[in-house]
């Protein structure tokens, strides 16, 4: 419900473009996603680019919390 409300919010603002480049399984057990992520305006206009990492922590084979960490791993 909260990864939910969080896009929703998103959305409303702003239009978030994210395709997933890497995924790995965390020795702590969450689940890191790189992403390349673009945030365009509302009308159009890109306002950010960068690589960033989704990380899950997953609770009876659901996500209990989304983080988002700067930079993913191949970043110097």
């Amino acid at each position: 419900e909260a990864v939910r409300h969080y896009w929703t919010r998103q959305w409303a603002a702003i239009d978030p473009g994210v395709e997933p480049v890497g995924v790995a399984t965390r020795p702590d057990g969450t689940v890191a996603v790189d992403v390349d992520q673009v945030v365009r305006d509302l009308d159009g206009a890109v306002v950010a680019q960068d690589r960033v990492v989704h990380v899950y922590t997953l609770r009876d084979g659901r996500i209990a919390r989304m983080d988002i960490e700067e930079g993913g791993a191949d970043r110097s």
